[in-house]
């Protein structure tokens, strides 16, 4: 998260900061009994941390941007529908899931497999659990012996989540970020984006060629996981477009 005073902008970012203040989303122990969903894990603390920088002294107002990355981005519509009215100028969302998190998963899993870094039978065993969710009787309250993947109202939300579908009614400026060689949220996600939200006139678009999904470099048509094993910082290139960003739609 960012915070800056007076006329500068506060960006909040699920994951690092800008000047001050930064917080991570929190975690559930995963159980069959529980009812934790995806806003105890990621959007409640999100809208509080808006809410609570709103009402900082020196910072101006509707001067806050919030970053999402991954499934924070996926998730950036539904915290935006929950922030207080105008708070929010503008949010950035860097490899954000266009379509719901099973369909992405399987992806990745399948390209796993591919690598021989995943047995095919736990894929398998994902596309069986991710098909019950699907099943229109399907109850979070209760569900069945079957399934076996634990916090099933989590699980439900996520399944029919569409987050391109949501951004569509928002007005709210938006900047997504997407690296060529991401093989976690794919450059799908990123056109997805680009087609739901092609009527709308206030987003921006920028794809990266040499990142993966962490945004650093490295070389060939994709990423594997041991590339993430190569110490590397993001590219300056990528702040200077977001820091670019921030200040024309300051104006």
């Amino acid at each position: 998260m960012w915070l800056r005073h007076e006329k500068s902008p506060t960006l909040i970012s699920m994951g690092f900061f800008l000047h001050l203040l930064c917080f991570f989303k929190r975690y559930h122990p995963v159980s069959g009994e529980n009812k934790i969903n995806v806003d105890d894990e990621t959007m409640d603390d999100a809208v509080l941390a808006v809410k609570a920088i709103a009402k900082q002294k020196g910072i101006a107002g509707r001067n806050i941007f919030i970053l999402g990355h991954s499934q924070d981005g996926m998730m950036m519509l539904r915290i935006l529908n929950h922030t207080p009215d105008k708070s929010v100028r503008g949010s950035m969302l860097l490899a954000a899931l266009s379509r719901t998190l099973p369909e992405l998963m399987l992806e990745q899993f399948a390209y796993l497999v591919s690598l021989n870094q995943l047995p095919k039978e736990q894929l398998a065993f994902f596309q069986q659990q991710f098909a019950i969710l699907q099943d229109p009787s399907f109850s979070a309250a209760h569900p069945p012996k079957e399934f076996l993947l634990g916090t099933p109202y989590f699980w439900y939300d996520v399944a029919h989540w569409h987050p391109a579908e949501v951004a569509k009614s928002q007005d709210t400026p938006l900047l997504f970020l997407q690296r060529a060689r991401n093989y976690q949220v794919t450059t799908e996600d990123f056109e997805g984006w680009k087609q739901s939200l092609s009527q709308r006139s206030n987003t921006s678009f920028k794809l990266y060629p040499k990142l993966n999904h962490f945004f650093t470099e490295g070389t060939g048509e994709k990423s594997t996981p041991d590339e993430y094993a190569v110490s590397a910082n993001i590219p300056s290139y990528v702040i200077d477009d977001i820091v670019k960003w921030v200040r024309e739609t300051q104006k």
